[in-house]
């Protein structure tokens, strides 16, 4: 039954009638299910923006269920906390028991399991019991040249929703971020910015070139992407760990300001606001 669900979902089949028909299925079955295919269903599911609430629930109990929770593989654990994110379903016992492997499982896993993690917790906005954002941060802090560019910026919002006062890791990320700006679109560069603009950091410089960088391509973002710069550098002005660089980040206000105001007409109302 998952790998059903798992080939509908990979060949980007959306077809209601067999996802409701599977969901029954596996409702039924769940707790003699495996941990592959548990996290294969839950991804498949979530993939296809197929949403059955009871389906996670169950699924979520088999999987803290001991020792189940241990006999997940990285990218197993990965694939879970993914889904549940990506649906916007909660399950509080199910995330705080994945932390614990998580952190027992840390070294084996590569970049996308780290980012795909930290995201869902953030994005769920759920507040770990342990210190498993720290502990995942120092392995990636030692491996950041192998993230891909969206990785890397997953890192980076998550971190700065969750724990904005890990001063050396976006010390580190941002610095890394100044060296491979050519692989950032505009869109990239104003969410980098954002995202920079209010944690704290020991290269306040690097935060610096990085908006300069957003200041240098301003005629190729488009208004909702200038709002979004806008607000990083305006945010940037009042962060005590970047307050050194303040009168350049004015000079920066300044440029976005006036290339801003003959395109203010098409701004949509919520960004205006």
């Amino acid at each position: 039954l998952s790998t059903i669900a798992w080939s509908f979902a990979t060949a980007e089949r959306r077809d209601p009638t067999v996802f409701n028909t599977l969901a029954e299925e596996i409702k039924a079955n769940a707790v003699k299910m495996k941990t592959q295919e548990i996290s294969n269903t839950l991804w498949a599911f979530a993939k296809s923006r197929s949403v059955d609430i009871d389906l996670f629930d169950a699924l979520g109990h088999t999987a803290v269920t001991e020792p189940m929770i241990w006999m997940f593989k990285s990218q197993e654990l990965s694939n879970t906390v993914w889904a549940f994110a990506t649906v916007g379903v909660q399950h509080p016992v199910l995330f705080t028991k994945i932390e614990a492997a998580v952190i027992q499982k840390r070294y084996d896993m590569v970049p996308q399991n780290i980012a795909n993690i930290l995201w869902s917790y953030a994005k769920l906005q759920v507040i770990p019991h342990s210190n498993m954002f720290p502990v995942l941060l120092e392995v990636a802090a030692g491996k950041l040249v192998q993230y891909k560019r969206q990785e890397l910026s997953t890192v980076i919002w998550a971190t700065a929703q969750v724990c904005p006062d890990q001063a050396e890791f976006f010390g580190v990320a941002t610095r890394l971020c100044c060296q491979r700006l050519k692989e950032f679109s505009p869109n990239a560069v104003a969410n980098l910015t954002r995202d920079l603009s209010n944690v704290a950091t020991t290269a306040p410089g690097a935060f610096r070139q990085i908006l300069f960088e957003g200041v240098r391509r301003l005629s190729q973002f488009d208004p909702g992407a200038l709002c979004i710069l806008l607000q990083g550098a305006l945010a940037a002005t009042s962060n005590p760990a970047i307050s050194a660089e303040a009168p350049e980040l004015w000079e920066h206000v300044s440029a976005i300001c006036s290339h801003l105001l003959p395109r203010i007409h098409r701004l949509r109302t919520a960004e205006l606001q």
